[in-house]
């Protein structure tokens, strides 16, 4: 299923704390498989649980990720926040002393890291 190897290759790339390489993906399927998890509460709830775990289990337990509530949308913006579906997420990883903003997005990239610079 081509749903499943993108979501698979975003995991990799949080566990490992990179932007994920979807090259292989066409970019109207990369967005599409993620919008249908992120665009309803249901499916993002599910989708979370499964990052969560594979990331996990990918990271042999180094990296937990956790859902972000406190995240300010665009001001003044709504069409922005609804055309692309995102889900705010932490990094935590074994050792570190902070944890790492991440934003998983049905947009490219799929995995932002917005306190990176570009």
């Amino acid at each position: 299923m081509a749903d499943l190897d993108i979501y698979e290759t975003v995991a990799a790339a949080a566990a490992q704390g990179r932007e994920p390489d979807l090259s292989a993906f066409d970019p109207n399927d990369v967005r599409g498989a993620l919008e249908r998890v992120l665009r309803y509460p249901v499916p993002r709830e599910q989708f979370l649980t499964w990052l969560q775990a594979r990331v996990q289990q990918l990271s042999d337990g180094r990296v937990t990720v956790e859902e972000r509530m406190d995240v300010d949308g665009p001001e003044n913006d709504q069409e922005t926040t609804e055309s692309v579906p995102e889900l705010p997420v932490r990094l935590v990883i074994e050792g570190e002393p902070f944890a790492e903003p991440a934003v998983v997005r049905a947009a490219d990239p799929a995995l932002q890291f917005p306190m990176r610079s570009q």
